[in-house]
């Protein structure tokens, strides 16, 4: 019985041994044309290129690129895919360095497909690294951070903390260029947290230094800034990283820029620039040449700063670096603007302008490009599991075959062992067939899947790009009003230009009579404060769009504002022989109501002047009325009312929007930025208030304004007490004047203002001299002080003056006139605060009123 029982096992291993070589013969021999101590050397060859390709990169990425294609021929000959992934991805690290994108995202994507299939995690979560910085270079923030969670997963998923490294360094670059500068120096530091106490980690450790220093510098926190550009630099230079050395030096010619330190920085430039084109790094090369015009800007070598602007003008548009191209032509135009060629710093400001709005359509096509990337990213995911579940099904196919072809030998064979081999195979068979239908089954779901998503996705898409196209059209409308402004402002500004400048050349000839002179006078003057009020509009809209406005309420008369509104006006209307009325609806003890008093002046005067420049006969009436409810004060309602020419219906609404005026055609003929209602209607919005207009074209238009009412809760004085003016205003005064100012036309003008009351004069180019000057003369008793100035600025003068003497009578003077600055001057340490140009009879009186006071109180 044992021997039976043995002879029908060894049978058995007989005809297993007999399938296998009857399997072997069906299907032949692998090819080996290479023995496998060959192969292991090759592999062994080619995993040493692609090392030194890495080694080289940061140093000579050419060089990289040069190494890497040899390495990947080889790994293509001989089937070493795990090396041809490798030097595809170097590649494309050499192209990614020098700003080729698109030909490294393609080299990134051939790694990919290698790594990706046999689900090499380590390797394809470095891919995703490098793509990731490669969208944070294309402008693609939000995909860039999504690959490098991505890619972090991964690395922390192999315990490697060096790729970890990179992702956190990478999300901090990409926050950086988000200006989100909190969030990049979080990142930042968790470089090197994750370095800790290691310290042959040094590489790594200069970079993180380095990044930190750049985010201290972007945020302003210069006291470490310095010190840790320099402690990278010196270890780049050490271990001759070029990419490194060329960076550090870039940032240190910032900062010095910055410090105004402008020798050093020339110099830290010039250094970065020969190590970048080392390395080829054109990006770089560029950015430093803007960086050195705009130290001759600095300098004040406006002709040697715009042949570098050009220069850099015209390589970055060549490489399409769009940020350099919209900042040269900015700084162009006001080159041109200061050499007074206002044709060509027109010219470079539209382009600036319409530039800066392509960047804004620019962001809305990455957007669209970042959706596109995340379509194909999902559909390859797709493809890779469906293909994954088609070879597991091929597999499971083959699998079948093998074991009927081996039941089909075993039944040749032997009758004995075929019953048990039947019942095994056929066990097996159901066991294969039900994971089959298993895997169809799960197939048809993932391609159902694929299909849903993917019709979910287009609606998105369709969807998204709807939204994008009405933002781009959008924009591109912004920018056709733009530039029609701009060419109206082109106008407005060279109308008064051409009277100031045509009748100052006509007072120069000889022989004109005083009545001509007078009349050429009133025209300079004219056009002058025509200038003044298009340059104050100006400056208004633009601190509006900043968001630099902000609402000081107060009690306000409005009783007296009214009466200050019709005495300013009523010459005006008088000269056009208009009818030009006012009413009030309380009397002046009951007309107080809680509001910005300057911004309820420039509404109504912005209203006013409307009213004057579109009425040509009739009348213009204006006042408030009081509005009740429940007895009780609800709103107060403001009005201008005119019979001028009135406004179609269909532009009642677009009077209001900015940018507006010089795109209707039918307003052409009138003077004006067209700025005046729009900043009204901003001020009104401010005071939570309402503006709006009835009117029909040529009879006029009624402007109504609400503001609301807030319960006043102390008692309102039945009279208004107002400063008199000292009894002794009249004295003569005998004033040491310096005057600190660096623009001869302004020291000009002060010489003829003050020649009545100072009997000695002293002069300051700079706020350092303004101080020194001081010091040698502390029997000064008015400073005119000028906040703009070269080594020392304003402000700070003024507190040095102000440590020396508490009582000098100290005026600050700019042609700024930007919200705060009156405060900013205030806290300096300035008595008072004048805007230019000066108002020669409001400087008079503020020193007269400010000495005469003095005297009167010595007595």
């Amino acid at each position: 019985m044992k021997n039976k029982k043995v002879h029908n096992i060894s049978f058995i291993i007989t005809c297993l041994i007999i399938a296998m070589l009857l399997n072997i013969a069906v299907f032949g021999q692998d090819k080996e044309n290479l023995s496998e101590r060959q192969l292991i050397f090759l592999r062994h060859e080619i995993d040493s290129l692609n090392k030194l390709a890495f080694k080289i990169f940061s140093t000579n990425p050419l060089k990289t690129r040069s190494i890497a294609i040899k390495s990947h021929a080889l790994a293509s000959a001989v089937g070493y895919q795990k090396g041809e992934g490798k030097a595809n991805n170097y590649i494309g690290m050499s192209y990614h360095i020098t700003g080729s994108y698109d030909t490294a995202i393609l080299y990134y994507e051939k790694a990919l497909n290698i790594f990706e299939m046999p689900g090499d995690t380590l390797n394809t979560g470095k891919i995703y690294n490098n793509l990731a910085l490669l969208f944070s270079h294309r402008e693609y923030y939000n995909l860039a951070l999504e690959y490098n969670l991505k890619s972090l997963r991964y690395a922390e998923l192999m315990h490697d903390d060096e790729s970890i490294f990179h992702n956190y360094n990478n999300m901090g670059s990409t926050y950086e260029k988000l200006e989100q500068y909190d969030n990049a120096l979080k990142a930042y530091n968790e470089c090197l947290n994750i370095l800790g106490e290691d310290t042959t980690q040094k590489k790594l450790y200069s970079y993180a230094i380095c990044n930190i220093a750049i985010i201290n510098l972007l945020t302003k926190q210069y006291d470490s800034v310095e010190q840790q550009l320099q402690k990278s630099l010196h270890f780049f230079l050490s271990e001759q990283d070029n990419y490194g050395i060329s960076q550090a030096y870039k940032y240190l010619g910032q900062y010095y820029t910055e410090r105004k330190d402008i020798d050093k920085a020339l110099e830290a430039i010039e250094n970065s620039n020969k190590y970048g084109k080392i390395i080829d790094n054109k990006k770089l090369i560029v950015e430093n040449r803007f960086q050195k015009a705009y130290l001759q800007f600095l300098l004040h070598n406006t002709a040697q700063a715009k042949l570098l602007f050009k220069e850099s003008l015209q390589e970055s548009k060549n490489a399409n670096y769009l940020k350099i191209t919209i900042e040269s032509f900015k700084y162009l135009s006001k080159i041109d603007s200061l050499n007074s060629n206002y044709f060509g710093a027109l010219k470079n400001y539209q382009a600036y302008m319409h530039l800066k709005d392509s960047a804004n359509s620019l962001k809305i096509q990455n957007q669209i490009a970042e959706l596109n990337i995340r379509y194909e990213s999902l559909q390859k995911n797709k493809e890779i599991a469906n293909l994954t579940a088609e070879k597991e099904l091929h597999k499971l196919k083959i699998k079948k075959q093998l074991s009927q072809r081996n039941l089909l030998l075993l039944l040749i064979v032997g009758i004995l062992s075929i019953g048990a081999i039947i019942l095994n195979s056929r066990r097996k068979i159901r066991k294969k067939n039900t994971l089959l239908a298993e895997k169809n089954e799960e197939i048809g779901k993932k391609n159902k899947e694929l299909h849903d998503h993917k019709q979910h996705l287009e609606e998105k898409v369709k969807e998204r790009t709807s939204e994008l196209l009405k933002a781009k059209n959008k924009a591109e409308e912004s920018d056709r009003l733009k530039t029609a402004f701009l060419a109206n402002i082109s106008h407005e500004i060279r109308t008064p230009m051409t009277g100031i400048i045509g009748f100052a050349s006509l007072l120069k000839e000889e022989g004109l009579s005083g009545k001509e002179q007078a009349q050429y006078i009133k025209i300079i003057e004219r056009s002058g404060k025509r200038m003044l009020n298009i340059i104050t509009e100006l400056v208004d809209i633009s601190k509006i769009e900043a968001g630099q406005v902000h609402t000081n309420k107060c009690l306000t008369n409005i009783n007296e504002q009214m009466q200050y509104l019709y005495q300013f006006f009523a010459p005006d209307a008088a000269e056009k022989g208009l009818k030009f009325s006012y009413t009030e609806a309380a009397t002046s003890s009951k007309s107080w109501l809680i509001t910005d008093q300057g911004k309820f002046i420039a509404i109504m005067s912005n209203l006013l002047k409307n009213a004057l420049k579109y009425t040509f006969t009739g009348s213009i009436q204006f006042g408030y009325t009081i509005h009740f409810k429940e007895k009780s004060i609800s709103q107060w309602q403001f009005y201008v009312k005119d019979s001028g020419i009135g406004i179609p219906k269909q532009r009642q609404e677009a009077i209001f929007e900015r940018f507006v005026q010089a795109d209707i055609e039918d307003v052409n003929a009138y003077e004006g930025a067209g700025l005046g209602l729009a900043i009204s209607k901003a001020y009104v919005e401010m005071l939570d208030g309402r503006i709006w207009v009835v009117s029909e074209e040529g009879n006029g238009s009624n402007f109504y304004v609400t503001l609301p009412h807030q319960l006043i809760e102390k008692e309102i004085p039945s009279t208004i007490e107002t400063k008199q003016l000292p009894s002794n205003k009249n004295k003569a005064i005998s004033l040491k004047v310096l005057i600190a100012e660096d623009d001869e036309t302004s020291i000009l003008h002060f010489n003829i203002i003050l020649k009545e009351i100072a009997h000695e004069i002293i002069y300051a180019t700079t706020g350092k001299e303004a101080v020194e000057q001081y010091q040698q003369h502390p029997d000064i008793d008015l400073v005119l002080m000028d906040i703009k100035m070269p080594v020392m600025d304003g402000y700070t003068a003024s507190r040095e003056i102000r440590k020396l003497n508490k009582d000098v009578f100290i005026i600050g003077q700019t042609a700024h006139a930007l919200a705060g600055d009156r405060e900013k001057c205030i806290d300096a340490g300035c008595n008072e605060y004048i805007t230019k140009p000066l108002d020669k009879t409001i400087l008079l009186n503020m020193l007269r009123n400010h000495f005469n006071e003095i005297k009167e109180k010595d007595g």
